[in-house]
């Protein structure tokens, strides 16, 4: 039983990685006529486009005016946890307006720039999107809006303004890749399961896998 236990409280602690994707730099505007307007979107864990779609969102009706597959994305670098995407669509409009991404039609993430956007149609219907803390206007050609810091997750990095990076990692953007905890040489999928004969194993047990770091915190 004190085996399931801390196997329990581990998989709290420890999760496994999961395919998250996110825009990751965006420019929609410069001064004097737009040039080479681009979305970039960071797929991680093993990428696999399948199902994965972009979508624009015009701020006042609040309806898609473009989108587009993952087929039709351009490949940019990739490192051994992410992947990145480019897409060059026709226009993007000024804002308010958003970007939506959708996996097999379910909303992963909704973000708008220049003021709020909520969708009356499409993959987002009835979503209000999250206002960036960044917009472009003022910038010349060549500056783009991206993530930049250290993390493995959207909510790890913040917006800044700075010369467009397109299909690279962004100035200052480090990705480092989750941990992944295996127990009995099992992968803790959630905490609601239990390795096959787990709580009647009495002897000593081996936490191994990867990115791991130890925890002071925690004892067990």
């Amino acid at each position: 039983m004190r085996l399931v236990l801390i196997f329990l409280l581990l998989c709290v602690f420890t999760r496994l990685q999961a395919q998250q994707a996110w825009i990751n730099e965006l420019h929609y505007d410069n001064q004097g006529v737009d040039t080479l307007e681009f979305v970039e979107v960071l797929l991680t864990s093993v990428p696999d486009t399948t199902g994965w779609k972009l979508w624009l969102y015009d701020g006042v009706s609040g309806l898609p005016y473009d989108s587009v597959a993952a087929g039709e994305w351009l490949p940019g670098d990739s490192g051994s946890a992410y992947q990145l995407y480019l897409w060059y669509p026709k226009a993007i409009q000024n804002g308010p307006d958003a970007i939506a991404i959708a996996h097999y039609n379910t909303l992963i993430e909704f973000i708008s720039y220049e003021g709020s956007v909520t969708a009356t149609g499409g993959v987002a219907m009835g979503h209000t999107a999250t206002d960036l803390s960044a917009s472009q206007g003022s910038d010349p050609a060549g500056i783009s809006m991206q993530l930049t810091g250290s993390g493995s997750a959207f909510e790890h990095f913040w917006w800044t303004n700075t010369e467009s990076t397109a299909g690279q990692l962004n100035a200052g953007q480090q990705f480092t890749r989750e941990p992944t905890l295996l127990l009995f040489g099992a992968a803790c999928a959630d905490f609601g399961q239990v390795p096959f004969g787990a709580s009647s194993q009495p002897e000593a047990w081996v936490v191994a896998g990867a990115n791991l770091s130890a925890d002071p915190d925690l004892h067990l």
